[in-house]
């Protein structure tokens, strides 16, 4: 085979890969602007309206919390009529959200206005995307998966150093405008112009192969298990509990990376450029996990890695965070990094199948977001309280080491029979 027939040019390339692509940097703007840059803005709310640490942050809670109790809607909604629709109101709804976050004026209009964004989180990140990932591939569906992953590190990458900027030269309330702007201009002309439900809407069957001449365009039927069925069996409660300990201690953490680096010391353009580092550590990570998983790697293999890369590097900078311990940091949390936009869809879609995958996910992501939520702000009172987050690391720790657990007990629990083996 010769190398043109091997490497396909951009125009024979599958369009589910510029699906995909295009999706990836929906995904980097709406978590660059509700997850990574939200430590961005804890000490100058804190310094304006005189508000404590945990008071900040449990806006971040707020907005968890809201996208929880909406997930499963949104996933249902996805099912039903396409993940299109669902990035489409999901844009607008979040332009709307960071517009009024930018006339903050009182506490209850912080959390009232992040909970609006936290309706948005859940219609433009994880359930409609990985949707079209499922929808779109079956082989490759890994490597779809990998390149959403990604775009989560990009939006961390680029993200936190223009917002560090932003908010020194302008303050937050004019960065908040422009993450409205950021927001409304990427995702609504990405629904409307790229976003096709399913492969059928280009002449397409799944993984790309053409149909046949004179065949109609109709949706392929795929296999798997209703949510009904689902809930009643023992490995979705440990594949959802395990998914909800590994966010917990991850979630937590990265909110407030920024401030904790800046409570040992380090400035604030040093602690955004760790936060910018720990984003594009995860890169290598997740290619490698996506490309081990399309040939056979079991999700529950990938839980207990990334799980156990987030407790060693919390283990590091509990002793030291001096430059040698926060390299050995960012290597251990490259493995962690892996993890978030490819672990939680991997195992919905291998162990219950693709049928109903939005509503199953946005089930998992009810539930785990319902545990999650708290971890900013406990972290925030830990700090109020003993003045450093070293209780804060002892506590993500262990929960990083009961998500390896539950991820091990979910290897030796069977498969549903209903479910496809893959």
């Amino acid at each position: 085979m010769n190398a043109r027939a091997r490497f396909p040019s951009p125009h024979q390339l599958h369009y589910g890969w510029w699906l995909m692509l295009a999706s990836g940097l929906g995904i980097a703007v709406s978590s660059a602007l509700l997850i990574w840059n939200f430590g961005l803005y804890i000490d100058p709310i804190e310094q304006q309206f005189h508000w404590t640490r945990a008071e900040v942050s449990f806006a971040i809670t707020v907005a968890f919390i809201a996208s929880g109790l909406s997930s499963p809607l949104v996933g249902r909604w996805t099912d039903r009529y396409g993940p299109r629709s669902v990035i489409l109101v999901g844009a607008i709804v979040g332009l709307s959200a960071y517009g009024l976050l930018s006339i903050t004026a009182t506490l209850w209009q912080w959390y009232l206005f992040y909970a609006l964004a936290g309706v948005s989180l859940a219609m433009t990140f994880v359930i409609p995307f990985q949707a079209l990932a499922s929808r779109w591939f079956s082989r490759r569906r890994g490597t779809a998966l990998g390149i959403l992953a990604v775009g989560i590190s990009l939006g961390g990458i680029a993200g936190v150093p223009i917002f560090r900027i932003l908010i020194a030269e302008f303050g937050w309330d004019v960065a908040f405008l422009i993450s409205a702007a950021a927001l409304g201009g990427a995702l609504i002309p990405l629904a409307l112009l790229v976003v096709r439900n399913d492969p059928a809407e280009r002449g397409l069957r799944l993984d790309g192969a053409a149909l046949d001449p004179g065949q109609a365009a109709a949706i392929e039927p795929q296999a798997g298990l209703t949510l009904r069925t689902a809930i009643r069996t023992p490995i979705f409660w440990t594949i959802t509990l395990g998914v909800a300990a590994f966010f917990y201690a991850s979630f937590g953490f990265v909110i407030h990376t920024i401030p904790l680096f800046e409570s040992e010391g380090v400035s604030t353009a040093g602690a955004s450029t760790i936060l910018s580092i720990m984003a594009a550590s995860g890169i290598l990570s997740r290619v490698v996990f996506s490309w081990l998983v399309d040939r056979g790697f079991r999700y529950e293999y990938v839980g207990m890695l990334v799980a156990g890369g987030g407790a060693a590097a919390a283990l590091v900078l509990l002793g030291d965070t001096g430059l040698v311990a926060i390299a050995v940091f960012i290597l251990f949390w490259s493995i962690n990094e892996g993890g978030p936009a490819l672990l939680e869809p991997l195992a919905v879609v291998r162990t219950f199948g693709p049928a109903h995958f939005g509503t199953i996910l946005g089930t998992v992501g009810f539930i785990r977001i319902g545990i999650m939520v708290s971890a900013p702000t406990v972290a925030g009172a830990i700090f109020d309280a003993t003045g450093s987050y070293d209780l804060a690391l002892i506590l993500f720790i262990g929960i990083f080491a009961l998500a390896v657990a539950l991820f091990g007990l979910t290897l030796r629990l069977p498969r549903p029979r209903e479910a496809p083996s893959r």
